[in-house]
């Protein structure tokens, strides 16, 4: 039923159950007392009635879908919501849907193409069909169309991306769970735990599989969440877990493949491998979950796969990785990868692993980052973390030329890595071009919903585009601390953005009070202008409300902003292609700007902005 209704999407079969519902309460039954329609166990659905034959010179007709819409309201809009439940990969976008340009097929996304689809398909054998299989299909049609309007209300992920592009609602889901330790020591356990994250970075390859990134996965086992409510909710629809351990030179891992709506084990496995083959043991286990899943592993990832590596250097690059993600003791992990390379100064792993710590670690000196990028991409030209490291170097430098392609490049090659994917689209954001930056970001927050980086990104784009409402909603699920308070300044609701101001903001205090009392009455900002005085006199850091005073000295603004770029606080910098700050990209001091950080040069190469267009020599922007 599920095929023939829906063409083989993947749609659950709690849609058939709900339409079997409606059914059932058109014809007065209910599933504990049947009438007409009967379950069969493992089969299907049987519909018991007199049958009566109409006239037999001419066939029932089906109206179109046209002559008969089935009304859902838009989710866009106040007021209930549509019953049909979610049941695509847009589910997995409940605060900031995605609407991406690529062009649906026909034949599978509109209703008119549908019909004719299923019109057009001959009967077995020619019989006259009873006028209640006509109206049982006139219903599961209507209903077929009615589930196609929401599924459009609802965008889904469908441009053609790199890696892990979401295409469809066919598109399987998988979060890969943190492999469990027996008998581990800490290291084992941080191993385990980059060996999870590789086996991610690998099956994101694989075409047709969506697949969710660590630190969402490592949150759902860490919070001994349901992982079928989890699943619902994210439109997850397979799980791999299992274990690992270590017996002398070998490494153990049992492994399965769950489909979570039957809970159900579409595979499992247990690989015996020597500590030197460990990319054997990832290939075989992508293989096997690919060939479950009827998809195919990436060509290039599977060569990749075929490479010859130090086992103990990959190791301990693996566990030093995963200590770095955590945030804490960072300065100890860069002492430590500072150890790695010098002992092991021909392995481009260490140093590309390095320079991207480096980076993120937010020095204002990034020349040893450059270094030790530039070291890795010699040994090897594929590392990831290397380019990603000196990809958003250039785009602080304004090298913007190779800023972009490093960063794309690092995308292409690790497309499940969220924070890969936020530092190319940050780029893109720096440059203006503001609808493909938050694409990236919304894609993040689609592979790893519960990270705090992937919601601070996200939030950022959303705020500077100016979707207010939105961008609040995704503040709220991480300590954003100011972020959110200058997001309800510029959205109007300074009663809301009043009762965030609290004494966590710490010197900055004050002023955010003033600010919001000054936006709701212009009077108080002489008070508001003398608070943010105050609040930069310790040691002159600039106070970001100034952008908000209507009197703002605007060319000292964005010497601020550009100064935050640099230093690697680059979305501090976003915001002056916020919608609030078009004041700012009138003035003459932007086009200086322009001009000084070579954007303009790269848009004449690449294309202008949306928001921009050429002028004489320079360029307006809205």
């Amino acid at each position: 039923i599920l095929d023939a209704v829906w063409n083989h999407r993947h749609v659950t079969p709690g849609v058939l159950n709900r339409i079997i519902t409606l059914l059932r309460q058109a014809l007065g039954e209910s599933a504990k007392q049947t009438q007409y329609l009967h379950t069969l166990h493992g089969v299907g659905y049987r519909f018991d009635a007199e049958v009566r034959f109409g006239d037999t010179r001419s066939n029932p007709t089906v109206e179109p879908l046209e002559s008969a819409p089935m009304a859902i309201p838009d989710i866009h809009e106040d007021g209930p919501q549509s019953s049909v439940p979610e049941i695509s990969a847009a589910s997995l976008l409940p605060l900031a849907p995605i609407e991406l340009s690529a062009p649906a097929r026909q034949d599978e996304r509109t209703p008119e193409a549908a019909w004719t689809r299923v019109a057009a398909q001959p009967p077995a054998r020619k019989r006259h069909k009873p006028a209640w299989i006509a109206a049982m299909l006139a219903v599961c049609v209507a209903l077929a169309g009615a589930l196609w309007h929401y599924q459009r209300s609802v965008p889904i992920l469908s441009a053609p991306l790199a890696g892990n592009s979401v295409t469809s609602a066919q598109t399987r889901t998988l979060i890969v769970l943190p492999l469990q330790t027996i008998g581990a020591t800490a290291d084992d356990e941080l191993f385990a735990a980059g060996l999870g994250e590789e086996l991610i970075d690998v099956l994101a390859h694989v075409d047709g599989l969506h697949v969710i990134a660590r630190t969402s996965a490592a949150l759902v086992q860490k919070g001994g969440e349901d992982l079928g409510l989890v699943a619902q909710r994210y439109g997850i629809t397979h799980a791999l877990e299992g274990s690992i351990r270590h017996a002398g030179s070998q490494a153990v891992a049992s492994l399965r493949l769950i489909d979570i709506a039957s809970g159900r084990t579409l595979w499992a496995g247990q690989y015996e491998r020597a500590q030197s083959d460990l990319f054997a043991l990832e290939r075989s286990v992508a293989n096997s979950v690919s060939t479950a899943l009827a998809l195919k592993l990436d060509a290039n990832q599977q060569a990749s796969l075929d490479r010859n590596e130090d086992p103990a250097l990959y190791r301990r690059y693996l566990a030093l990785r995963q200590r770095g993600r955590s945030f804490n003791g960072e300065q100890d992990v860069i002492d430590e990868f500072r150890k790695f390379v010098k002992e092991a100064p021909d392995y481009a792993r260490a140093h590309g692993g390095l320079a991207l710590l480096l980076v993120r670690s937010g020095s204002p000196d990034q020349v040893e980052a450059r270094e030790e990028a530039e070291r890795a991409l010699a040994l090897d030209p594929t590392i990831t973390d290397a380019n990603a490291a000196l990809g958003f170097v250039a785009c602080r430098a304004d090298d913007w030329e190779r800023g972009v392609t490093l960063s794309k490049r690092a995308l292409d090659e690790s497309p499940a890595d969220t924070s890969v994917r936020l530092g190319y689209g940050l780029c893109m954001a720096m440059l203006g071009y503001l609808p493909p930056a938050l694409e990236q970001a919304q894609i993040a927050y689609a592979i790893d919903p519960l990270a705090a980086e992937v919601n601070a990104g996200l939030a950022t784009m959303l705020a500077v585009v100016g979707r207010y409402d939105e961008a609040d909603a995704h503040f709220a699920r991480f300590k954003s601390g100011s972020l959110r308070v200058v997001n309800l300044m510029w959205s109007g609701d300074l009663a809301a953005a009043r009762t965030l101001v609290t004494p966590e903001l710490g010197r900055w205090e004050a002023s955010y009070a003033a600010v919001a009392d000054a936006l709701g009455d212009a009077a108080r900002w002489p008070a508001a202008r003398k608070a943010i005085d105050a609040s930069e006199q310790p040691d002159g850091k600039f106070n970001f409300l100034r952008v908000m005073d209507p009197q703002a000295d605007i060319a000292r603004n964005i010497a601020a902003l550009e100064y935050f770029r640099h230093a690697g606080l680059g979305p501090m910098n976003l915001w002056l292609w916020s919608k609030t700050l078009a004041r700012d990209r009138q003035h003459p001091a932007f086009q200086d700007y322009l001009h000084r950080t070579h954007i303009i040069d790269y848009w004449r190469s690449h294309g202008w902005p949306q928001q921009c267009k050429s002028e004489g020599d320079g360029a307006r922007c809205a």
